[in-house]
This record gives C-alpha cells, structure tokens and sequence, in this order.
C-alpha cells in the first residue's frame, strides 16, 4: 500500500510537472502573440500612414495640373489644338456653341504629347461665343475624372 501512495505521489508529481511546463509554454506562446500582434498593429499604422501621404501628394499633383492644351490661328479658317504636354490624352473631344461655324473632328481622339488636332472654325456676324470646348481623360482605360478646357479661338493675324 505505502508503495502504491508512493507510486501515485509520483505520477502526481510528474503530472504537475508536465501541467507547470505546458502553462509554462503557453505563456511564452502568448508573449510572442502580443508581441506579433503590436508588430502588425504598428505595420497597419505606418502602411495607413503611407497611404494618407500618397493620397495627398496625389491631390497636390491634381491640384498643381495644367492643362496641356493650347489653341492656335493655322491658315484661313483652320485652327489647331495642340498638346504641349509630355504625356498622352485620350478620348479627346472637341465641341462648340451651335451660333460658331464649325467641322469638328471625330470624338474620341488619342493625342500624343507635342501633336496636335486641327479643325475648321469660322466666326460670322452673329457669333457672340467662339469657345472650344476640350474633354478628355488622363489615362488610356479612362478610369480617371473627365477633364474639361474652354478657350475662346484666338484672332487671325493681321
């Protein structure tokens, strides 16, 4: 019987033994989480941080945009609208008030930088509004905002 206590007592020690290291283990397991968890919660703060600074470096851009558009006397009745920029513009769209004489070109032009569209225009006696209108997106899927320019035609030379 003494031996059969002492037997039991030792199972009993071992089995506290194993008990104490398995808690043992998980507190460490549960250290090391803590720790990943403040790693990813530091990551999402900085990447959030990132995001917010893009997204106003690419506000200030949009901001600072000139349009590249710029209007131009050809000969006789022709005119030319001219990309000086460096990038190309898609789906370019010319329009004009119904009172100006106008052969407009096809909607939907591509222009490429320092290349341009002419068109014909003529203004007559009772042309009060000689504005082109310019449309056109930025990027070739045209995911972006539709862009507009006026300009009214410039004057012939004398």
């Amino acid at each position: 019987m003494i031996v059969a206590a002492f037997v039991v007592s030792v199972v009993a020690v071992l089995a506290s033994g194993g008990a104490l290291w398995y808690a043992r283990r998980q507190t460490d397991e549960a250290a090391r989480s803590r720790v990943a968890a403040e790693i990813s919660a530091n990551a999402a703060v900085s990447a959030a941080k990132a995001a917010a600074r893009q997204l106003e470096l690419a506000e200030a851009a949009a901001a600072t945009y000139v349009p590249p558009w710029t209007l131009s006397w050809d000969v006789g009745d022709t005119y030319l609208l001219a990309n000086d920029g460096d990038s190309t513009e898609y789906e370019v769209t010319l329009s004009a008030p119904d009172e100006l004489m106008a052969r407009l070109p096809d909607a939907g032009q591509k222009v490429d930088p320092h290349s341009g569209i002419t068109f014909l225009a003529a203004r007559h006696m009772g042309t009060r509004d000689d504005t082109i209108t310019v449309t056109w997106h930025r990027v070739p899927d045209l995911s972006d905002e539709l862009r507009t320019w006026r300009h009214p035609l410039p004057s012939r030379p004398r």
